[in-house]
């Protein structure tokens, strides 16, 4: 158990590359939390995740909002010239 007593946060994590990653770090022994846009996506994804191991919750939340806020923030602060794109 690699991961033991550490917990990860994984956004975008009821399918694809997210998904397979909470079930690799629920193998190694870590708390897992999946974070995506829709409740009943981030439901169906604990209960499959779940017979890996029972360290999983689930939120649905929309994190781009706050990412992309704290993006212009520190953009801002070093005034550096850089650009973001949003897609």
């Amino acid at each position: 158990m690699k991961l033991s007593n550490q917990t990860a946060l994984i956004t975008g994590g009821c399918k694809g590359i997210g998904y397979a990653t909470a079930i690799k770090f629920i193998k190694e022994g870590a708390n897992v939390v999946i974070i995506d846009l829709d409740d009943k996506d981030v439901d169906d994804a604990v209960v499959g995740l779940q017979k890996y191991g029972n360290r999983i919750k689930g939120f649905a939340a929309d994190v781009r909002i706050k990412l992309l806020s704290m993006l212009r923030f520190n953009l801002q602060r070093i005034n550096s010239g850089h650009r973001y794109i949003n897609q």
